[in-house]
């Protein structure tokens, strides 16, 4: 059994970022730790440092709605880029529309990868918890259809992650109920350090999960008003790669 530790920070002020590892040094260590990026916690890996969890915040701090998108890094110790949660905003309108209920969308990319993993909120049923699908690919190519489901009548921000194809868990994501920042313990059976990196990135979207819905609540009231037209980072969730630009 593997057992992961989320560990998310009440504030971005830290020793990760303070004294000797200063912003300029940590984004000379990778392209991806960009200008505007947030250490907001910590990863450990059966008790051993596996890296930090990161946010860009002036993307998330914007005013305009339709410009904020939550985007996560996951960084080793060293800050080697691990991984990347970003909202795709197009399809968390578009399923909101469809569910008639905020349902925030997102696309998993890990280093090394050829394969986009998405991560969507399912439409509630009556008296049913939240619920997400993320569309898994291992290496072999094998689709891993697996389903993130809020436990029923739990303390805290508890999920419990089945594979649809053998209805077994393989996972669960267990939030600290009493930790003001936000903590959550992984464990897992599954060998797949891929795996692992999904659901981190998916704890750390944790942090953002009723802002979140309360923004596209935001959007829908606009679109009422007029049309929505997807800002230029928001459309390249979208672009065909096959297409030369």
């Amino acid at each position: 059994m593997v057992k992961i530790k989320v560990d998310l920070w009440k504030t971005g002020l830290h020793l990760a970022e303070i004294g000797i590892k200063k912003k300029e040094e940590l984004m000379s260590k990778s392209r991806r730790f960009t200008k505007d990026m947030d250490i907001i916690g910590k990863v450990e890996i059966d008790k051993k440092d596996y890296g930090y969890i990161a946010y860009r915040k002036e993307l998330w701090e914007r005013k305009n709605p339709l410009e904020r998108r939550v985007a996560i890094r996951l960084f080793s110790t060293d800050i080697e880029y691990l991984g990347a949660i970003d909202e795709n905003l197009g399809r968390s309108i578009s399923l909101t529309i469809v569910n008639e209920d905020p349902s925030p969308a997102y696309v998993v990319m890990l280093p090394g990868s050829k394969i986009v993993y998405t991560i969507e909120r399912l439409r509630p049923r009556f008296a049913e918890t939240d619920s997400y699908l993320l569309t898994y690919i291992n290496d072999d190519g094998e689709l891993k259809p697996i389903l993130i489901r809020s436990k029923r009548l739990a303390f805290g921000s508890d999920w419990k992650v089945t594979d649809l194809y053998s209805a077994k868990d393989i996972a669960k994501v267990d939030g600290k109920t009493l930790d003001i920042g936000g903590e959550w313990e992984i464990k897992t059976n599954v060998k797949d350090e891929r795996f692992w990196r999904t659901l981190i990135l998916f704890a750390g979207s944790l942090k953002f999960y009723d802002d979140n819905k309360a923004k596209i609540e935001e959007i829908m009231k606009q679109i009422k008003k007029k049309s929505i037209k997807l800002s230029k980072s928001d459309l390249l969730l979208f672009y065909n790669p096959r297409v030369r630009r």
